[in-house]
């Protein structure tokens, strides 16, 4: 049953309009509040997620750094290596025998990267041609004759120090000694691990023979 209304059409209609008006201003008042917390918290996220991006850069900067600082300093290890080479080549070829010069350039020019020279020993010797036979000790031997000398030659023996990085690079250095023109087939004195620098490395002793010519022979003799 519809109640009756007493009052006036338009006292009836100004009170609706005042619900109406309170009910848009609560409304207005929490969308206000809405939007205001939303931006608060808008603002904390963005701030937030600034700090974890600033600690990512300076983390990244941090790992730049030392990535660049341990290649630089591998950089510099290696240019004191070839400075050392370098010097030793300035100093023998600044030696009147140029044979021993020329036997030093070659051995450089068969080191890989990843082997480094740390010594290297040229001794001139004489010993027995290779393929000459001994002659045979006749009758006229054992009556007191003097036997011949067997023919000989005069060489170079190379022993060379040094350390590489692995075995495959020792295998490289080593072949290339061997597949060249100027050096005999050598032989490995020794090899063991061993760390240089905090890295790991195969030291090792090679010998080597180098004959001489008569051309190289007369000119160390002419430089003595």
């Amino acid at each position: 049953m519809k109640d009756l209304e007493f009052l006036p059409e338009h006292h009836v209609r100004a009170r609706r309009n005042q619900r109406l008006r309170l009910t848009r201003m609560w409304l207005l008042t929490v969308l206000t509040l809405s939007m205001v917390c939303w931006a608060v918290f808008s603002h904390a996220r963005i701030a937030s997620v600034k700090a974890q991006l600033a600690g990512v850069t300076d983390k990244m900067t941090v790992i730049n750094y030392e990535g660049q600082k341990a290649v630089l300093n591998q950089l510099r290890r290696q240019e004191l290596a070839y400075q050392g080479q370098e010097k030793l080549l300035e100093r023998l070829a600044a030696d009147p025998r140029g044979h021993r010069a020329r036997l030093l350039r070659e051995i450089c020019r068969m080191v890989p990267d990843q082997v480094v020279l740390t010594r290297v020993e040229i001794d001139r010797q004489a010993r027995l041609q290779r393929g000459a036979a001994r002659a045979p000790v006749t009758t006229s031997l054992r009556r007191g004759m003097k036997a011949p000398e067997p023919p000989k030659e005069m060489v170079d023996r190379i022993r060379i120090e040094g350390f590489a990085k692995d075995d495959l690079s020792l295998a490289r250095f080593l072949q290339n000694m061997n597949d060249g023109e100027t050096f005999e087939q050598g032989e490995l004195g020794f090899s063991k691990d061993a760390v240089y620098n905090d890295c790991p490395v195969r030291v090792f002793t090679a010998t080597f023979f180098a004959v001489v010519t008569p051309a190289a022979a007369a000119e160390a003799t002419n430089s003595d």
